[in-house]
């Protein structure tokens, strides 16, 4: 078994523990709120179904959730949204506004990146730039490079006035900054990505594929400054964006609202929609249950809900947890404490039709698999289906390919070995169980791939790190399971990293190995417990298969229900490479 996440030797490491800001939860009782909800669906290449729909459902449930007046949210939606007039209305909002009173900005549409095959350049959130309705009138590349809402040409300047005039700002963006969009690849029921190249503008307008650099005004602005390289720039303003470096931000339209229900019924996008879940209070993203949600449990949990629904796309928060020095992630989301939150609890799945109720992982059996379904039914934690699925084992070439319900690439096996191929179905299933025990923490982990902008997939040649931090003294314990059921300890790695990591500080654990095959889907899991237990010492740098011993002693640590602990997980994709957005 070769993991592409197994741990390197120990000197490779590198721990940068970055102390934090006190908390900040609550605003002044005389500040208010404010909104600018963006959304552009018509577009004359690509159009969308579901910016508009997000615009409307998101200013309904600012009002009625989140106390915001009904006069201090503008919405500006397709011919309306143009660049001038979406840049015009933030520096309006601004004059409109006054310190400590909470903002909130939220984008919707197409996107193009920095790192497409058109050289675009970047937006401080991931990278990218957010295509407004008026590239409609663009009749030359250079026209189109105007057009553009470019974050460090446009939105930078505008933000920073916020910044510094002790604005409390939230930006949200539903639009594709991805740089490879290599997800999904073998989904059934494909959903529609919000990446839009600038070639596709291009064309409709009569001009070919060859254009030459001197037509490209914009890839000077992009040499002139990476924000993914520069220090984040802000002490008030906290971002959430759709999706990673690597993937595409999705589009939820009419045909697939069966398989994708929104909660209004109407399309969407699926950040978006999820978002709304969120905010609209049928889950408690109150992790840590102190009385309010701060932007990183809000994160948390739309990232968790998103992987629950089968979307292979995984928000993004800015600042990082490395660079968040003044702990802007752990403010409360538009200032609110002490919200009244009436949790609904979710299936297994958020898709209506997938689950079984039971705990079980639903698996779809191609036909001309038969042979196997035997032996895969005896397996106490799988159910056999021909329904919707959260997985599908279809035959490819003399072997098989296990992908999940996203289209992602789980394990592929080369041969029908029965043995190795019900391995990795019984680590499925045990993760899967996993996932879905109840944590019922009493503070808050906040966990993500370490790097700005960096997702939840990593392309062959990648560094991969990690970091975490928790909102109170704990014990930390990060487990890589590969797709064939091999689970390796990142941390503790050393009998020093079995000391408390202290509160409110970062963890970084960077350059831990670099992504090679078999490439598939990981589960990195990041626990923290209140104390330190015999069976965590026991896993201290250990690597064992699914049917070893030690994965019943990791077992009883995540299932004791005496230890206080919090939660985070991803789920890691590992491709060959990226192809640029096309």
């Amino acid at each position: 078994m070769n993991n592409p996440l197994q741990v390197q030797k120990h000197p490779a490491l590198t721990r940068v523990f970055a102390t934090l800001l006190g908390l900040t939860c609550s605003i002044p009782a005389y500040a208010e709120r404010f909104a600018l909800l963006v959304g552009v669906s018509d577009y004359p290449v690509k159009p969308l179904n579901g910016p508009v729909n997000d615009v409307r459902a998101i200013q309904k449930v600012l009002v009625q959730r989140w106390a915001f007046k009904e006069k201090n949210i503008v919405s500006i939606v397709n011919r309306e949204a143009t660049r001038e007039n979406i840049l015009n209305t933030i520096n309006k909002l601004y004059t409109q506004t006054h310190a400590d009173d909470e903002v909130f900005i939220y984008l919707s549409g197409h996107g193009t990146s920095a790192e497409d095959n058109n050289s675009i350049v970047t937006l401080p959130t991931t990278t990218g730039a957010y295509i407004p309705y008026d590239i409609a009138k663009a009749n030359s590349p250079d026209e189109i490079s105007r057009h553009l809402i470019i974050g460090n040409r446009d939105l930078q300047p505008l933000l920073s006035k916020f910044d510094h005039g002790n604005r409390r700002v939230f930006v949200a963006i539903d639009a594709c900054y991805s740089g490879n969009t290599v997800r999904g690849a073998f989904q059934k029921n494909a959903l529609p990505t919000r990446a839009m190249g600038i070639k596709e503008i291009l064309k409709s307008r009569g001009f070919g594929d060859d254009i030459p650099a001197s037509a490209k005004p914009w890839q000077a602005a992009a040499s002139s400054g990476n924000t993914a390289t520069t220090p984040y720039p802000y002490q008030n303003i906290y971002y959430l964006s759709a999706a990673g470096e690597h993937e595409p931000a999705q589009d939820i339209p009419p045909d697939l609202l069966k398989i994708y229900p929104t909660l209004d019924g109407k399309p969407h996008g699926a950040f978006t929609d999820t978002l709304l879940r969120v905010l609209n209070k049928e889950i408690d993203s109150d992790s840590n249950q102190d009385g309010y949600t701060s932007y990183s449990e809000l994160k948390q949990a739309v990232r968790n809900l998103m992987r629950i629904r089968g979307f292979d796309h995984t928000p993004q928060g800015l600042p990082t947890l490395a660079e968040d020095r003044a702990n802007l992630a752990q403010r409360a989301v538009f200032g609110v404490g002490r919200e009244s939150t009436a949790a609904v609890a979710l299936a297994p799945r958020g898709n209506g039709d997938i689950g079984t109720g039971d705990g079980r992982l639903r698996l779809f059996v191609a036909p001309d698999l038969k042979s196997l379904q035997g032996e895969l039914s005896t397996l106490s934690g799988l159910a056999l289906t021909g329904q919707a699925a959260e997985m599908r084992l279809e035959k490819q070439g003399n072997g098989a390919i296990l992908v999940s319900s996203a289209g992602d690439l789980i394990a592929a096996f080369a041969t029908l070995d029965t043995a190795a191929i019900t391995t990795a179905l019984r680590a499925q299933s045990k993760v899967h169980q996993w996932l879905n025990t109840e944590v019922s923490a009493g503070f808050n982990l906040d966990f993500d791939m370490h790097g700005r902008g960096r997702g939840a997939t990593a392309v062959a040649g990648e560094s991969v790190g990690f970091s975490a931090r928790t909102s109170e003294a704990a014990y930390l314990l990060i487990v890589d399971i590969d797709p064939y059921g091999l689970i390796s300890v990142l941390y503790p790695y050393s009998a020093a990293e079995l000391a408390p990591v202290p509160a409110n500080q970062a963890l970084n654990l960077i350059d831990m190995s670099v992504v090679r095959a078999p490439y598939g889907t990981d589960h990195v899991f990041a626990y923290a417990f209140d104390h330190l237990t015999d069976e965590l010492r026991a896993l201290q740098g250990k690597n064992f298969a699914i049917d070893q011993p030690l994965a019943g002693t990791f077992e009883r640590l995540l299932t004791d229900k005496t230890l206080k602990k919090a939660r985070a997980t991803l789920t890691l994709v590992t491709t060959a490479a990226g192809g640029g957005i096309k």
